[in-house]
């Protein structure tokens, strides 16, 4: 084998090229020899010192003798063949050196020089080298491999005589394949291609001895192809590329020696006439091509062929000619939309693997297919036109099948489980009946079996008589009730996955039984209180009990099981001494105990020795033994985000001299992470939101493996950038919204840095430009900074390798001319960039983009034809561009998928051509106009090939439905307030239709026939649509899983028919007549996660829900007095969400509430009937609580501050007093707490211990007079309501104004007399200020707030001349300046060069002249002005109206 190592830039200078005969192990010899010499010549720096104090300088010196031994001058030599396998080293010493040869010194210290600076890159391609040669056999006559890429340690390297190479964008340089040439154990070459946009396939075309070729360049365009002709001895070509065209494809059809060809992802290719001249071709691959059916008829020509591909090919209609390939055997037309032919697969006598997954196979076409007796592997899934399967018992040959999501199927699964070789079955989302399961366990040697949001079935003892089987999957079987636990009695269960299911104590015990269990996954079950059973599965490996709340016993047993290795108990009551236990294991790799909020001290985990993974987020209990973790030798990843942990703490963790990612997010304890910089083993490191560390951020630059750091939300001063600005080995860092720094410069040092997130870093006014000089930088984020045309042209000069660039809200950006420069990029963003008005044409130098953002530009027509040279496009979004009104150049961009129009209210030309796009899949025209005649919609949608989903919401026009009849492909359809609709057609024409949005529709007569016809439906909504009457004839919608009929007070008839939807989820039957012996027949929908009951004035009674074992969710409000059924609400099993509101003398037992498991969600609001609400506080698992409106505030309330989880808690008028504030406090987890209009507070001071609140209400407490120091005491808080009290600029606007993380702030109506103090909370974005009757000072400064976007001064004090101290630069968007009796010039405005929306609305007994108002003209992103009862604006209207400014 002959290797050459070669740099970009210079050779080493020992022998360049290495014997032919050198084997693997001597090439790490040689490397590790000429390493060795390098560290040598670096210990040369005392060489002009003797031994006995003299020294040298200049050129004189004294001399010495010069010996050597014999080693020594061998190690400058080559090494003999005799003597290959001796490592030799070579010492120069003092005694040794002549002091009079001083040009060989000289010559010494210069090569010294050298080698320091390739020290390190030796080093690394030592290393990657070894990992190379540890993949060959060099001494073998086996097949060899070689692998060339761009990774960092090694750039070039070719094996030449390896059978089997690869190469990878930069390891192709100029001369590599070449180097092949004549090399006749190269036969196999891989090149994957991402960079540049046009390969050269005439470079593989001198490699004659090639057998097998591939070529991946997904984006790229791969050119003379004809060379290929010259490959003689090619058999198998891979070709993946999205421009390869028929053209190409005629050339590659002469390749007379193809046995296997694959062309695939290219929607050029149309036509694949010659294909036939393949002679000898065997496998065909054509997934994701624009093939049609006279194509089909090409490839039946091919007689050899044994296995064809063609999935994805939307124009594929009929399968017959397939038929005629009599030595087909396998076959995949998965996802293609064919309507004939199915049925004559049955005559491929041969054919062993069939996969129709997505095509519509109906009961007829499959009795055909099973005709075929030798089907081995049959995929049929998502087809919901199956009803019958009975004829799958001829297909007595079939091992593995697949009958995912054949929601429709009622006959015939029996025969599945009496199949004699079956091994896999599949049968996700398939309704099973008791019977249908009678012949479980008759069949073959069921191996797995996935009946994952299975319904009908409730006892599971039929599947323990499946003996061989070895893995199950029965996740979200709503229906289940008994017999699980008979599963552990099979022998060879080794897997076994349940989620959200209902298993009893019993059950649970049977389970534990099981001798073979490897892996056992019980996610949010209830029912489960004790886990000891689990403590006798001695084979267990793997076990997940996440989210199972109701766990209060055996956890600890679990420390006991000998073979434990991964153990999830997130969620669960794990309490310290439970923890103490689980630690006695010696096995435990891998422990979660995130969310566990018992669990005060984890001391004892210093005896899990064997520990890898340790995740403890959102323990916020945790406030002792963290010490414990320094014990842990084998610790690799720890996550600890959302804890109470400190300073202190941390410094614990130098010890854990093997960890490598450290997750400590929103630990807002933290000030000092100087003692992370002794964790040298760190590699990934999160400080999210730990918004209070003040020190130590510099050291974390010094950390000399750290490759991701994320300290998002931070404040950073420009020395901790310099100090970053020196690390060595950062390939992602993130500082998104991190303020106190100004300058990024000393980010450019580093070299390494592959992506970099600068989002709302607003402050950074330098060194933007500098950026472009990251060499491997691929990912920027640049969103709502300060960048400008000339940093943007510093970065695009230089920075080639960007892939994805984000200038979203860059308002300084005038010109995007400089990203011509990136042909690398993929995506761009620029969404709200509304003052860029040149360089669109840089569109069609960006051959690789395919992701482009840039909505709410000023993207006009001539720009829309520049964006339109881009062919590369994937994705375009260029909604609310409202200078667009012709998009016929779009239907050029053949490779657009996605594409977003909304709120593009002026398109009139073109639309018509977007159904000529031959891949989009999503077409979003939210508010456009669509035109009214029938033949142009036709034009407009019906061409569609490929449309998956379509939103027309709020389109304007008359729409015809029936012009959609011929989009086959159509899944998602959204109508929603367009409100002339017309034509609707028998839904059965579009057979993919899944959902379906008509709300507040305006249809003439009921078309719910129409829209029962469709075979696919899962979500309907006909929520406020009059013209519904009767939905009875909804019972034939079998696939159907939400139904909206909100609002549709017309329903007279056919509530019966929701009994009859058997995978019904989610029904919404708020504001009709719906009665209680209506809502009867909801007892048969055994799937039924939501329910909701809104102003339902006829409903008195809601006991049927008890019959509903799956509700999840219930709401229930403003319907009748005295309802009924309210009073066993916690025996639901799997409730999470109850919502109560409005109902008067209702039977609501709170007690029975009490008691629920799984309650996380809870809004109770019916006035004064609650008297007691203590015993809400014993259901753990809540977390949201709503109890507004109590005039007399229950008794308990202060209970509530004990529950664990609660996050959320509103209490608004209920009149909370000081000491039930107090109790409430005491909780730690609470993040939202609304207390508005609670008249009784005075003192808020306790509020300071909710570390954790991030938005606080006290509107309207107007009585709170002491404690607003409290406010500055949390950390978190980012919404702040404090309209209608006593706020003061002296009391309560200091201590708001320290409050440094504020977002949204409300003082209407306060006595607030000057804001000046309010312009220290720079993260101010959202301000309410108005109404202030004694505020006159500080309104100029309220300007001044970097990252304020909505200013709200209405009926304020504010002045002419307050406004012309105003300065730019600004970033309101919104101005409401209303009702303000002071204002009279409005000029300066004009300033405000961001503002889209402002509000001048003045009382209309009050009206006065206003001046200035040519100023607004001089907005340009204003969009929306209120300017109701103003005087002085009529001679400006019309210019604003021309640019289509709407004014109210």
């Amino acid at each position: 084998m002959k290797v050459r190592i070669t740099d970009h830039n210079t050779f080493w200078h020992a022998p360049q090229l290495l014997p032919y005969n050198t084997s693997p192990p001597r090439l790490i010899h040689r490397l590790a020899l000429l390493l060795k010499k390098k560290k040598h010549f670096l210990n040369t720096q005392h060489l002009k010192e003797s031994e006995t104090g003299t020294t040298m300088s200049g050129n004189q010196g004294r001399k010495r003798q010069r010996s050597s031994s014999p080693e020594q001058s061998e190690a400058l030599k080559e090494p003999s063949t005799t003597e290959q396998n001796k490592l030799t080293t070579v010492t120069i010493t003092e005694e040794t050196r002549d002091a009079g040869n001083d040009e060989t010194v000289i010559s010494l210290l210069n090569e010294h020089e050298k080698l320091i600076k390739q020290t390190t890159r030796l080093e690394s391609s030592v290393k990657a080298l070894k990992c190379f040669m540890s993949n060959l056999t060099a001494m073998s006559g086996e097949r060899q491999g070689g692998v060339c890429d761009d990774t960092e340690c090694i750039h070039r390297v070719t094996l030449y005589n390896a059978a089997d190479n690869a190469f990878s964008d930069e390891g192709l340089y100029e001369g590599a394949l070449s180097s092949l040439c004549g090399r006749i154990q190269a036969k196999k070459l891989t090149i994957t291609l991402s960079k540049g946009w046009k390969f050269n396939s005439r470079q593989v075309s001198k490699l004659k001895q090639l057998e097998e070729l591939r070529i991946e360049y997904p984006r790229g365009k791969l050119v003379n192809m004809i060379s290929l002709k010259r490959l003689q001895m090619l058999k198998r070509l891979c070709l993946r590329s999205n421009n390869i065209d028929n053209n190409d494809g005629r050339h590659l059809f002469n390749i007379g020696t193809l046995e296997e060809l694959a062309i695939t992802d290219t929607m050029q290719l149309t036509n694949i006439r010659g294909i036939s001249r393949l002679t000898n071709l065997k496998c065909l691959e054509l997934n994701s091509t624009n093939i049609d059916d006279s194509c089909v008829e090409e490839i039946s020509a091919c007689a050899k062929l044994s296995k064809l591909c063609i999935s994805k090919c939307n124009n594929i209609t009929d399968a017959t000619p397939i038929s005629q390939l009599a030595a087909l055997e396998e076959l995949n037309l998965s996802n293609c939309h064919i309507t004939k032919g199915i049925g004559t697969l049955g005559m491929l006598l041969r054919l062993r693997m069939l996969d129709l997954s997505g095509v519509p196979v109906e009961d007829n076409c499959l009795k055909d297919l099973c005709d075929c007796g030798s089907l081995e592997r049959l995929n049929i899934s998502y087809r919901i036109q199956l009803t019958d399967i009975n004829p799958l018992s001829n297909a007595t040959a079939i091992e593995e099948l697949n009958l995912n999501g054949c929601r429709r199927i009622t006959r015939g699964i029996g025969v599945v489980w009496a199949l004699p070789k079956l091994r896999v079955l599949h049968m996700k989302d398939v309704h099973l009946s008791e019977p249908s399961l009678d012949s479980v366990g008759t069949g073959g040697p069921l191996v797995k079996v996935s009946l994952d949001n299975c319904a009908g079935f409730g006892d599971m003892t039929l599947l323990s008589s499946i003996v061989t089987l070895e893995e199950l999957n029965i996740q979200k079987c709503a229906d289940i009730i008994s017999g699980v636990g008979c599963l552990g009695t099979l022998p060879y269960l080794r897997v076994l996955n349940i989620k959200e299911a209902h298993i009893s104590s019993l059950d649970f015990t049977g389970i534990g039984a099981s001798k073979s269990l490897l892996q056992l996954n019980m996610e949010s079950i209830t029912g489960l209180s004790n886990v000891e059973a689990l403590a006798n599965i001695l084979t267990l490996e793997k076990l997940s009990l996440h989210g199972c709340t109701g766990i209060d016993a055996g956890i600890g047993c679990l420390g006991n099981l000998p073979q434990l290795k991964m153990l999830d108990l997130s969620g669960t009551n794990t309490d310290n001494e439970s923890l103490r236990s689980l630690c006695l294991s010696q096995t435990v790799v891998s422990l979660n105990l995130s969310h566990c909020w018992k669990m005060t001290n984890v001391s004892h985990i210093s005896s899990l020795e064997a520990l890898n993974e340790l995740n403890l987020s959102n323990c916020f209990g945790i406030n002792a033994g963290w010490e414990a973790l320094e014990k842990l030798q084998q610790l690799h990843v720890a996550i600890l985000s959302n804890t109470h942990i400190t300073d202190r703490d941390i410094s614990h963790f130098s010890n854990c001299k093997n960890l490598i990612t450290l997750d400590l997010s929103f630990c807002n304890k933290l000030l000092d992470v100087t003692a992370l910089s002794n964790i040298t083993t760190l590699e990934e490191l999160n400080l999210d939101s730990c918004s209070n560390i003040r020190k130590g951020l510099s050291v974390l630059g010094e950390l000399p493996r750290l490759c991701v750091l994320n300290i998002k939300g931070v404040q950073l001063e420009d020395s901790v950038i310099v100090s970053l600005g020196n690390g060595n080995s950062f390939v992602r860092l993130s500082l998104e919204n991190c303020k106190g720094f100004g300058d990024v410069a000393p980010l450019s040092n580093l070299v390494t840095l592959e992506e970099l997130n600068l989002h709302y870093c607003d402050k950074v006014t330098s060194g933007m430009g500098t950026l472009g000089r990251l060499p491997q930088l691929r990912v920027l984020d640049l969103g709502r900074t300060q960048v400008d045309d000339n940093s943007l042209e510093n970065i695009c000069t230089c920075s080639s390798p960007l892939v994805s660039l984000n200038l979203s809200n860059c308002k300084k950006i005038t010109s995007i001319s400089a990203i011509a420069s990136l042909t690398a990029l993929e995506e761009l963003n620029i969404d709200n960039c509304c003052n860029v008005t040149s360089g669109w044409n840089v569109f069609g130098t960006l051959h690789q983009l395919r992701v482009a953002t840039l909505s709410n530009t000023r993207t006009n027509d001539e720009n829309v034809r520049h964006v339109s040279e881009c062919k590369s496009l994937n994705t375009l979004n260029l909604a609310f561009c409202k200078d667009i009104t012709d998009v016929t150049a779009l239907s050029k961009i053949t490779m657009l998928e996605e594409l977003n129009l909304d709120c593009c209210h002026n398109i009139r030309k073109g639309i018509e051509t977007l159904g000529t796009l031959p891949k989009a899949r999503i077409l979003s025209m939210k508010e456009c106009y669509m035109g009214d005649g029938y033949a142009q919609q036709c034009s407009i949608l019906g061409n569609s090939k490929s449309l998956v989903k379509l939103n027309l919401e709020r389109s304007r026009g008359r729409i015809s439905v029936k012009a959609l009849s011929n989009v086959a492909t159509l899944e998602e359809l959204v109508l929603d307030h367009a409100r002339k609709v017309c034509c609707i057609p028998s839904f059965s024409c579009l057979p993919r239709l899944r959902v379906l949005n008509l709300k507040y529709t305006d249809i003439n007569g009921d078309v719910t026939k129409n829209i029962s016809e469709s075979k696919s439906l899962r979500s309907l909504n006909l929520s406020h649509c009059k013209w519904v009457t009767d939905i009875s004839v909804l019972s034939s919608l079998l696939t159907l899983e939400e139904l909206n009929v909100n609002c549709c007070n017309g329903i007279r008839k056919g509530w019966e028919s929701l009994g009859k939807l058997p995978l019904l989820r989610v029904a919404i039957l708020s504001d009709t007549k719906i009665t209680a012996k209506d809502i009867a027949c909801l007892s048969s929908c055994k799937k039924l996660v939501k329910l909701k009951f809104f102003q339902c004035e006829k409903l008195s009674d809601v006991t049927v829900v008890y019959k509903i074992q799956s509700l999840e969710e219930l709401i229930v409000t403003s319907c009748s007095d005295g309802l009924k059924g309210l009073n066993a609400l916690g025996t639901l099993p799997r409730l999470r969400f109850h919502h109560l509101r409005n109902v008067r003398g209702s039977d609501i037992s709170v007690e029975s509430i009490g008691t629920s498991k799984s309650l996380v969600r809870l809004h109770i609001e019916v006035g004064e009937e609650l008297t007691d609400i203590t015993p809400l506080s014993n259901i753990t698992s809540l977390e949201e609580l709503s109890l507004r409106d109590y005039r007399k505030p229950p008794e308990g309330v202060g209970t509530l501050g004990k529950l664990p989880r609660l996050k959320s808690l509103d209490l608004g008028l209920s009149r909370i007093s000081d000491s039930t504030l107090y109790c409430i406090c005491l909780s730690r987890s609470i993040t939202s707490l609304n207390l508005d209009s609670s008249w009784k507070l005075t003192d808020i001071s306790h509020i300071s211990n909710l570390t954790a609140l991030e938005e606080l209400n006290l509107g309207g407490c107007y009585y709170i007079t002491s404690g607003w120091e409290a406010l500055s005491e949390l950390p978190r808080l980012r919404v702040l309501n404090l309209e209608f009290t006593r706020a003061t600029t002296r009391d309560g606007g200091y201590y708001i104004s320290r409050c440094k993380y504020l977002v949204t702030l409300n003082l209407e109506l306060c006595d607030m007399t000057d804001a000046s103090c309010l312009a220290n909370i720079k993260t101010l974005e959202e301000l309410h200020i108005g109404g202030c009757d004694e505020l006159t000072q500080g309104f100029s400064a309220l300007f001044t707030l970097p990252q304020l976007r909505i200013l709200n001064l209405i009926c304020s004090l504010i002045t002419d001349e307050d406004l012309r101290e105003i300065q730019p630069p600004h970033t309101i968007e919104e101005l409401n300046l209303s009702y303000c009796v002071e204002l009279n010039d409005i000029t300066p405005l004009g300033r405000i060069k961001s503002i889209k929306k402002l509000h001048l609305r003045q009382r209309h007994d009050v009206r006065r002249p206003t001046e200035g108002f040519r100023s607004l003209l001089e907005l340009p992103c204003l969009s929306w002005v209120d300017l109701d009862n103003v005087y002085g604006w009529s001679d400006v209207s019309c210019e604003l109206r021309k640019r289509r400014v709407h004014i109210r």
